[in-house]
């Protein structure tokens, strides 16, 4: 529909019909264009990169001021309270409440009052600091390639855009001013010992060692779900050929005392692998490497016959 003074869009297009349209993608710039435009562009991109602060000295400190406000008007209700003589004040709250402004009674209900909305805030910021602890803290892999990210055109005459104060990775003699940070970003893959080396050590040195940096990126990026899938795999397989290896093995140990000290290094390789390939509990693992030995001892009781 266009306008009455002819400058519609419709006419636009007529004017200038060779005119592309305008198009949007998301894409890596120069850091220094939109420098935190494209910060937030990688948080989006990868959410492994939403590292923040957590900001804890400041919140602990705001519930230390309010948590002190709280208590000298806790103690000003206290001093009221002992100064009423009226029995019945302590035991119907509506001789407090139809009770005159001036009087103790009126002053206690007042005070009462004005601890409310201070004890709603005072618990909410309690319970919100409870959240905040829970987060996790980020992983340092991540965080080095966000690094690379904020100072890819970093160099001695153009120093880094993210700067102090606002810097909240700046370092001093090699260490981080700041030790609260949290993400609230995770990748959708295992959490065991061994997804963690695969993603944070071993895929990084690979692409370092035999691979190129990605067009509009310091690193390569990689599916998460598909070499969490391929992982996964491998795992499996080395599970399912432990024990047909171990069986193997003692098949070919003549003494039975080196078939024991076999079955004992065994278990501790199977319990360590247990606990770095996968996430299973104390418990689960301490059952795993019993049912093993068990096995093994049994094939040997029946070698032995």
């Amino acid at each position: 529909m266009s306008s009455p003074n002819g400058t519609g869009s419709d006419e636009y297009e007529m004017r200038d019909p060779e005119r592309p349209p305008l198009k949007h993608r998301e894409t890596h710039e120069s850091t220094y264009t939109r420098p935190y435009t494209n910060y937030a562009h990688w948080i989006g991109r990868e959410p492994t990169f939403a590292i923040f602060r957590r900001f804890a000295s400041l919140n602990a400190l705001n519930l230390l001021a309010l948590q002190a406000e709280i208590s000298h008007e806790e103690h000003e209700l206290h001093t009221l309270q002992l100064d009423d003589v009226e029995f019945d004040n302590h035991t119907n709250f509506m001789r407090l409440i139809e009770a005159d402004k001036d009087s103790n009674a009126g002053k206690q209900w007042q005070q009462i009052l004005k601890l409310r909305p201070m004890l709603k805030q005072y618990n909410t910021l309690l319970f919100e600091n409870k959240k905040l602890f829970k987060l996790s803290k980020p992983n340092a892999a991540d965080r080095k390639e966000l690094m690379k990210v904020l100072y890819l055109h970093e160099n001695a005459s153009q120093p880094s855009w993210l700067e102090h104060p606002e810097n909240i990775f700046e370092q001093i003699d090699g260490e981080s001013m700041h030790s609260d940070h949290v993400t609230i970003g995770h990748r959708p893959v295992s959490q065991d010992r061994f997804t963690r080396w695969m993603f944070d050590r071993a895929l990084p040195w690979m692409h370092g060692r035999f691979g190129g940096a990605s067009v509009d990126a310091p690193f390569r990026e990689y599916d998460d779900e598909t070499m969490d899938r391929v992982i996964g795999a491998l795992v499996i397989t080395g599970a399912s050929l432990l024990p047909t290896v171990s069986i193997f093995a003692l098949n070919y140990i003549p003494k039975t005392v080196y078939r024991l000290a076999f079955i004992s290094v065994f278990s501790f390789m199977f319990t360590v692998a247990l606990a770095f390939f996968t996430n299973a509990r104390k418990i689960e693992i301490f059952t795993a490497a019993v049912a093993l030995a068990s096995v093994q001892v049994v094939f040997i009781g029946t070698q032995n016959c």
